[in-house]
């Protein structure tokens, strides 16, 4: 990208700030602004603490699969109309948990898929369900659209079995889709100890980049000479991993999570930086990592 429209696009976000495209994300109002289709059992809103934080957010909360035989059975789908600024990068995020309401295992807690303007931006597959687990996950993704315009948003929810009352139960919150001021960090799957992940970063293409792992989120700071605000403490900061996005803007590398329950009770923020256009840094937004 050309460094006159690495500012332009700068300017955008700077004049937009962290605005939401999204109305009703958090689900505070209901299903206000979604409409739902597909079968699924017990679809509502309700309160749960669906990131792990420790308190309660509004949720859309759904246990999905088919109603009746034979497979495969058609997604669950709650649906908006969104602004999408053409040719500018998106990013897109939402937070995940899955649990179940019977003491047993399940084969499958469920896939989450998300499209806009109908192409897929992003997907998990959570696999099967552990008995007693909030299964966790903060799926994110950047996403330019070349043409924009009001563009369906759909968020699918799908299992490969019949529901009822005692299957793996979905809630979702704090569905957002932002201007993109730097790399976006990817968490791909459960955030489960004891696993080998896949975690990784979308930005800029060809772009070197850097993560930054903190203990704790930061209220926001300018750096002169650096775009977008920290977000992390920067007391203790460390770096998590770096490299180069390719040719896509994108970078993955596994990640070997020990078996320690100590990980389970911890927080981490991470936040990218990223070298736009060889001469213009810029910071992304911030995530927090936790473990169950």
């Amino acid at each position: 990208m050309h460094f006159l429209s690495l500012l332009a696009t700068s300017a955008l976000a700077v004049s937009l700030g962290a605005q939401n495209w999204v109305a009703n994300g958090d689900f505070s109002n209901g299903l206000t602004g979604w409409t739902q289709t597909g079968y699924c059992y017990n679809p509502t809103t309700e309160t749960y603490d669906v990131t792990g934080l420790g308190q309660s957010q509004t949720c859309y909360a759904a246990s999905p699969g088919g109603q009746v035989t034979p497979a495969p059975y058609p997604p669950n789908t709650i649906k908006q109309n969104i602004l999408v600024v053409p040719g500018v990068p998106l990013e897109f995020s939402m937070d995940i948990c899955v649990n179940g309401t019977n003491a047993s295992n399940n084969a499958d807690a469920g896939t989450f898929r998300v499209e806009v303007g109908g192409t897929e931006i992003a997907r998990v597959a959570f696999g099967q369900y552990r008995q007693g687990e909030n299964a966790r996950a903060r799926l994110t993704t950047q996403f330019v659209h070349p043409t924009g315009g009001n563009l369906d948003l759909e968020i699918f929810m799908s299992r490969v079995y019949l529901c009822n009352s005692g299957t793996p139960r979905t809630r979702i919150t704090d569905v957002r889709v932002e201007i993109a001021t730097g790399p976006t960090f990817t968490f791909y799957g459960q955030r489960r100890i004891n696993q080998t992940s896949t975690i990784g970063g979308i930005g800029t293409a060809n772009a070197p980049y850097v993560f930054f792992m903190s203990l704790h989120s930061f209220p926001g700071a300018v750096i002169p000479g650096i775009g977008g605000t920290l977000l992390i403490e920067p007391v203790g900061m460390a770096k998590f991993f770096g490299g180069l996005f390719d040719a896509q803007g994108v970078s993955t590398l596994p990640l070997a999570v020990p078996n320690n329950p100590a990980l389970t009770t911890g927080r981490f923020w991470v936040q990218g930086l990223e070298l736009q256009g060889g001469s213009f840094l810029t910071l992304g937004s911030a995530q927090v990592l936790q473990f169950q």
